[in-house]
């Protein structure tokens, strides 16, 4: 191998991620957005030099077009920004992208803005609540909870962050490498959400060097992938008269319920280490490039992205998908969020949700992580009526008599056979027991139920623990009877009191 191609494999260190972008909202830690969490460093940090502070102030009121980029760690996201923004990266350096990194156009003729992010599992590092020393100075249990909670905040930042550039961008770049089980998944469940102009997938099959080696997956890999539904589609250059093949790509039309259309095409890049050895850069890269850029170029629809604006609005927007909140009330009000050129903050408590989430937010129990599939949260009291006959000496009569509730709201994602609600009283303890227990059934596409097979065997059983004293709850409710709604998987349930 010759000397070239072994330094793309050199042990990289890391340059200033400004060099490479202009704003950069650095957050590592959703839980960490409040300022009340009981955390030292918190809020997502604003980032930016003073060119980039310019870009910024002239850039986010202009019209382009916004360009997300999604992909694994490692799987080559940086690459393909280099070459779609001509970025100059130093031979044997990395960016290490943080949080939601923005790169504004370089020049008037640039007509796009791309949004960078932080790849998925990512490994969890050290955190504001969790550090390395801790395994040594608390005990197990406790620091199990801290690890499973460390996982749960990773996992949500992660969706967070995704969730953000599917709202604003008009096209989105997902960067995998040879494409694994966990690349069909994503793809599979991207594929159904709607308001996305184009979304381009870049096979970085940064392992070849040959064109044969390319062209050998893409026969044998890519297009035995049940998961597409892709025609084959050429690469050619229209000045030129011969028509000769520059490159292939993959074209799929996705069609939604609500009669939109996205556009999904699929292009391959090589080995980028350019020598007599390597056949596959000159033909795969340098035509796939030049056909994503003038993709980019060619989309007509443009908008204002004022970077800071929109995630403050994302805040409040979204708060209730990742935290525990009364549904009677929002969950991040525009009040709560502040914002002083260094960081923006929510500046009230927040307790992440303990619901499993897809990629794209949305309540999903096929988990295989250590995250409970339910979510509860204990609110407000509130007053219920109750038609009750009220006997004088000639007739019965109905009054409305008015009796306080405690509210129980419980989130159980996915359809919900037969639950079984129960609330009894231990005396050991001074509590009252709010049990719910159901089987969870999950609808695909063709609406064919199926149960679910995960380490839970569909069934949940919820205990609550509930103070007597704290929340006034009589130990005989004959009079007064436990009453629960159920819609799109949310339990409200209404406890009387005293």
């Amino acid at each position: 191998m010759s000397n070239q191609i072994k330094s793309q494999y050199r042990t990289s260190e890391s340059i200033d991620p400004l060099e490479c972008y202009d704003l950069i909202i650095d957050i590592n830690s959703l839980h960490c957005i409040s300022s009340m969490n009981n955390v030292e460093e918190f809020g997502a940090i604003i980032k930016r030099d003073e060119k980039g502070a310019e870009k910024y102030e002239y850039y986010k009121n202009k019209s382009t077009t916004v360009v997300g980029m999604l992909g694994y760690s490692n799987a080559g996201k940086s690459f393909i920004l280099s070459k779609l923004t001509n970025l100059k990266i130093p031979d044997g350096y990395a960016i290490q992208t943080k949080g939601i990194s923005i790169k504004y156009p370089n020049s008037e003729n640039s007509n796009f803005t791309c949004l960078d992010s932080e790849g998925s599992e990512m490994p969890i590092t050290e955190t504001p609540y969790l550090t390395n020393s801790d395994n040594d100075t608390i005990n197990a249990k406790k620091y199990y909870e801290k690890l499973k909670f460390a996982t749960l905040d990773k996992k949500a930042t992660e969706i967070f962050i995704q969730k953000f550039l599917l709202e604003y961008c008009n096209i989105l770049i997902i960067v995998n490498g040879a494409m694994a089980f966990r690349d069909q998944m994503f793809l599979n469940r991207i594929k159904k959400e709607r308001g996305i102009d184009k979304i381009f997938v870049c096979h970085n099959l940064k392992d070849f060097i040959k064109k044969e080696q390319v062209l050998n997956y893409i026969d044998t890999t890519f297009k035995n992938d049940i998961f597409l539904n892709c025609e084959e589609r050429v690469i050619t250059n229209m000045d030129d008269e011969k028509k000769d093949i520059y490159g292939h790509y993959f074209y799929e039309k996705i069609k939604h319920p609500d009669d939109t259309n996205t556009d999904l095409i699929h292009i391959f890049f090589a080995n980028d280490v350019r020598s007599e050895e390597n056949t596959a850069a000159s033909y795969f890269n340098d035509n796939s490039i030049n056909f994503l850029q003038a993709q980019v170029k060619s989309l007509t629809y443009q908008k204002s992205f004022d970077a800071i604006e929109k995630f403050k609005k994302f805040l409040i927007k979204n708060g209730g998908v990742f935290f525990e909140h009364d549904v009677n009330q929002q969950c991040i009000e525009e009040k709560d969020i502040k914002y002083d050129e260094e960081k923006i903050y929510v500046d009230k408590p927040l307790k992440l949700k303990e619901c499993n989430f897809d990629e794209f937010g949305k309540s999903n129990f096929f988990s295989m992580n250590i995250v409970p599939d339910y979510s509860y949260y204990i609110g407000q009291y509130k007053n219920e009526k109750k038609k009750k006959k009220k006997e004088t000496d000639n007739e019965n009569n109905e009054v409305q008599q008015e009796y306080e509730c405690l509210i129980i709201e419980i989130e159980l994602p996915g359809k919900i056979e037969n639950p079984e609600l129960n609330l009894k009283f231990d005396f050991d303890t001074n509590k009252q027991i709010f049990t719910l227990k159901a089987k969870k059934v999950d609808v695909d596409d063709e609406n064919i139920e199926t149960y679910n097979n995960n380490i839970r065997k569909g069934i949940v059983e919820l205990s609550v623990y509930i103070d007597m004293d704290e929340c006034r709850l009589d130990r005989d409710n004959k009079e007064k009877p436990i009453k629960c709604k159920h819609s799109n998987g949310l339990f409200i349930v209404y406890i009387p009191t005293c």
